[in-house]
């Protein structure tokens, strides 16, 4: 099953690498191009696979991350690219029937994680990544309140594998930004009263 599973990411992630190289051979910006190429190549992908909507959620980090690298190795805008993926993976998994909050998720998780790699700008990507991932339920007519709570928590739980410094930074960014976030994000070791 595993196997299996790599054998499809790689898949998804060389052609959305190889589509970003050609529109960019092409046209050198490919933002615009971004959302139909991931969420085209991830329905293609998953499509006759047993649970569909599954496997867009078991793939998404590791695609968003790819296409985060496509992109920095294209000259695109990190960013924008993280926007974009983010985008396009809500899409493919609402045109499948997959799950949208854990999708935003793992995809916010790979955002996080991508920029990390490619020396981003970290808290800055988890905010748009979050901001685009319910921005995107909405306009698909997803549960915009799970979405919101999946994204948030997923950025925050990424950005704390980086360190601390950096999950606490993305937690407060998140909180002062994203209409919600403080109802989401709670600090952790409050103590209550009388104890």
């Amino acid at each position: 099953m595993e196997e299996k599973r790599e054998g499809l990411l790689t898949r998804i992630v060389s052609d959305i690498t190889q589509a970003l190289v050609t529109v960019a051979k092409g046209a050198g910006e490919v933002t615009a191009e971004l959302v139909n190429i991931v969420s085209k190549t991830l329905v293609a992908a998953v499509r006759g696979t047993a649970n569909m909507g599954q496997e867009i959620i078991n793939v998404a980090e590791e695609t968003v991350v790819g296409t985060i690298k496509a992109g920095k190795e294209t000259g695109q805008s990190v960013t924008d690219t993280a926007r974009q993926t983010v985008v396009g993976v809500i899409k493919g998994a609402a045109e499948v029937g997959g799950e949208l909050g854990s999708t935003a998720r793992e995809a916010v998780k790979g955002v996080v994680g991508g920029v990390s790699e490619v020396g981003g700008d970290v808290v800055e990507a988890a905010k748009i990544a979050v901001q685009a991932s319910i921005d995107t339920a909405r306009e698909v007519g997803g549960n915009v309140a799970k979405v919101t709570r999946d994204s948030i928590e997923g950025a925050i739980e990424a950005a704390g594998a980086i360190g601390a410094e950096v999950g606490r930074k993305v937690r407060d960014t998140l909180r002062g930004t994203i209409a919600g976030a403080k109802e989401v994000i709670k600090e952790p070791f409050k103590k209550k009263k009388g104890k």
